[in-house]
């Protein structure tokens, strides 16, 4: 899923957002993210499900190199999600159920 990186005040940069979760998520990056820094991400659940536009804080707890890069990405980071709480919750939640019962039938 596209999404975006912010780093800076300002400033933002294009992601591509995998593994997510209620509490964080994996994504891949053009360049390494230093470990336990606080980042920004900003990202669209699909208009089919619950569809909303969720924009949070998040440490980054695991980086490196992938083991598949996706084209134009050279590096993954796994996100702790510090500030997802009430309606954008329920709506990551609800998303992330969705798609388990989508796998399991």
């Amino acid at each position: 899923m596209q999404a975006q990186l912010g780093r800076g005040k300002d400033s933002w940069e294009e992601t591509l957002l995998f593994d997510l979760s209620a509490g964080g998520a994996g994504i891949h990056t053009r360049s390494p993210l230093p470990l336990q820094s606080e980042v920004r991400l900003r990202f669209r659940l699909p208009a089919g499900g619950v569809g909303a536009e969720v924009e949070v804080t998040a440490l980054v707890v695991r980086t490196g190199p992938p083991a598949r890069a996706a084209q134009g990405y050279s590096h993954v980071s796994g996100l702790h999600f510090l500030d997802l709480h009430g309606e954008s919750f329920d709506k990551v939640r609800a998303h992330v159920w969705q798609l388990l019962d989508q796998e399991s039938g």
